[in-house]
């Protein structure tokens, strides 16, 4: 059985907080675990608004960290962009 993804957006500054609560009217912080144990607060998302908040990042100057869940008792684990870029080739 396939295992549900949760998407997570942790804002790392006020103007980013005030950002996403307008965005997502006024939704609540979720209390999570990322994978080394740290509590930390976030808010449940959808991955389309991930896409589309990390494309307006610089316009905005947005600063946040996006995890992710697999599973209903799994830890979060912050998600990296990078490996998700095109590579060049030689």
């Amino acid at each position: 059985m396939k295992q549900k993804t949760r998407w997570y957006v942790e804002p790392q500054d006020s103007h980013t907080n005030s950002v996403l609560q307008r965005e997502l009217n006024g939704a609540e912080h979720v209390y999570l675990k990322n994978n080394r144990g740290e509590p930390f607060l976030a808010y449940e998302v959808a991955y389309a608004f991930i896409t589309n908040l990390k494309k307006s990042r610089n316009d905005l100057q947005l600063k946040f960290k996006v995890y992710r869940k697999q599973g209903e008792n799994s830890l979060a684990r912050e998600f990296d962009f990078s490996f998700l870029s095109k590579k060049k080739k030689k």
